[in-house]
This record gives structure tokens, C-alpha cells and sequence, in this order.
């Protein structure tokens, strides 16, 4: 039996963490998975939360089907997956927030010939720029409706009056 292999990606921004891997056989996979979780806090008021969801769940689809960089190791099709708990964003509490990417290798003879990156550990830089400087920076650091933080703790809890 075949199993898989977990990579951690240092993020450039220390809000987020990041897993990567292959869930069957690392050291030829034909698919891997981009796991990035935080907590998010809405800076700006949300009317319609779910479509809020389902909007940046699109963004994030049609990124990963238009962008060259990605087409370039990666096939089209793939699976895009995000939870964020719409009763914390109404709140105005820190919610959970993960976001999960399936990518499969493009190559029409992948199943005989082995890819030019056929080991997880070979995939790493190029999964690295596609999770940092191509979905993290422009899709939700950059986009001033949501805060991002590594823990649930609020750091500025002196300005809101909790502590």
C-alpha cells in the first residue's frame, strides 16, 4: 500500500499556515493538496455572508484554471474547498478559515512517463509561489474585507475593551 507525505510551506505572511502534500503515493503523485488555514475577522460589514464565501471560493477556482504559472505544472481541473463559519463573521469574532486546493500534474502520459516533478519535495518551490505569491498576497491579504491572524486570540483586545 502506497501512503502520502505532508509538507509544511513557510508562508511570507506569518498569518496563515500552510500544509502541502500528497495523499497516496508521494514520491510520483499524481494530484496534490494545498491546505492554508487562519483566522479571519470582517473589517468591513458583510450583507450577504454566504455569497461572500461563494465569491472568493470562484476568485480562487478561476485563478487557479487562468494563471499560467499554474497551468504550466498543473492540468484545470481541480478542487477548490472553502469553510469559513458564516455565524463568526456576523459576530464580528475571529472565525476559523481553511482553505484546501486539490492540483493535479498536467501530462497526458503521466500514468507511464514520470513528470519532471515526479517527488513531493520537487514540488515544493513551485507550490510555494503559487500558495505565496499568487492566492495568499493578491486574493486575501490584499483585500481589505477580511483580517487575518495565526491564532483565534485577538491581539489588540485593549482597543475593543475585552481585556
Amino acid at each position: 500500500m502506497k501512503s502520502g507525505k505532508e509538507v509544511c510551506l513557510t508562508s511570507n505572511n506569518k498569518n496563515f499556515k500552510i500544509i502541502t502534500g500528497a495523499v497516496e503515493n508521494y514520491k510520483s503523485p499524481i494530484s496534490v493538496y494545498i491546505n492554508i488555514t487562519s483566522w479571519l475577522t470582517v473589517t468591513k460589514k458583510v450583507k450577504d455572508v454566504n455569497s461572500l464565501i461563494k465569491e472568493y471560493r470562484w476568485i480562487v477556482r478561476q485563478f487557479l484554471k487562468n494563471n499560467s504559472y499554474v497551468k504550466e505544472y498543473f492540468t484545470v481541473n481541480n478542487i477548490v474547498d472553502l469553510r469559513i463559519n458564516p455565524t463568526g463573521i456576523r459576530g464580528k469574532k475571529p472565525t476559523f478559515f481553511e482553505l484546501e486546493i486539490n492540483l493535479y500534474q498536467s501530462g497526458e502520459l503521466y500514468p507511464l512517463v514520470k513528470p519532471k516533478h515526479s517527488n513531493i519535495k520537487d514540488l515544493k518551490p513551485i507550490l510555494q509561489k503559487i500558495v505565496n505569491d499568487l492566492i495568499i498576497l493578491p486574493i486575501f491579504v490584499e483585500n481589505s474585507n477580511f483580517e487575518f491572524q495565526l491564532t483565534k486570540i485577538i491581539k489588540d483586545c485593549e482597543e475593543q475593551g475585552i481585556c
